[in-house]
């Protein structure tokens, strides 16, 4: 039996050898990884998404939509009836009379007017609300209306009703206030429309912030 064939596979056994182990002892010890930076989690703002929801989901302007033109489809029909009233019997509901001129009485903020602007600032800013910064917002009169506010009140006022506003903005905020709802499109039939914190009302007695 010839030798050259063992030799060969010897010779080939070693070499594979020395490509497995040559370049371990030519390779160089690698430096150590720095473990990687850690980066805290964003700590969650309710009012960041609140914000979020109101001037981004189709949700919240469907949800506004549906409200006005509902409030719109009734209002044939509460005129047409003029015992109709809002208002139950012990917040003076009794005091209901045709002899009255027919009145839709809304909320200021969030109702009629989108504040959300402002507290998106607040966000960004990251700052909370003070009494000082409110009074700056409402004097800027930026305000948008809530989706489908406008229509209604305009279709009120073309039947004759009159659109009383009622606000926790206080009484001396009444010339900035009206004039925002003015510039959106609301309808204002005179000052005396708009029922702010420190108004006198014959016959009401304010509670605190109570409207």
């Amino acid at each position: 039996m010839s030798r050259f064939p063992a030799l060969v596979l010897l010779a080939g056994t070693a070499l594979s050898l020395a490509a497995c182990t040559a370049p371990d002892r030519l390779q160089r010890p690698s430096a150590p990884v720095a473990p990687a930076a850690v980066v805290p989690a964003p700590v969650a703002n309710d009012n960041l998404n609140a914000v979020l929801w109101v001037q981004r989901s189709q949700e919240y302007r469907a949800s506004a939509l549906q409200t006005w033109k509902l409030a719109g489809e009734q209002l044939d029909r509460a005129l047409a009836d003029p015992t109709w009233t809002a208002l139950l019997p012990e917040e003076g509901g009794t005091h209901q009379s045709a002899r009255l001129k027919p009145a839709v009485v809304v909320d200021v903020d969030e109702t009629v007017l989108d504040n959300s602007p402002f507290q998106a600032r607040l966000v960004h800013d990251e700052g909370s609300y003070s009494d000082a910064g409110w009074a700056a917002w409402v004097n800027e009169q930026k305000a948008e209306p809530v989706p489908g506010a406008v229509r209604f009140a305009q279709l009120a006022a073309s039947k004759g009703v009159t659109m009383i506003y009622i606000s926790n903005r206080t009484s001396a905020m009444k010339d900035a206030t009206l004039a925002n709802l003015r510039k959106v499109g609301f309808p204002v039939a005179d000052d005396s429309v708009y029922l702010g914190l420190g108004t006198e009302v014959p016959g009401c007695r304010q509670v605190g912030s109570e409207k």
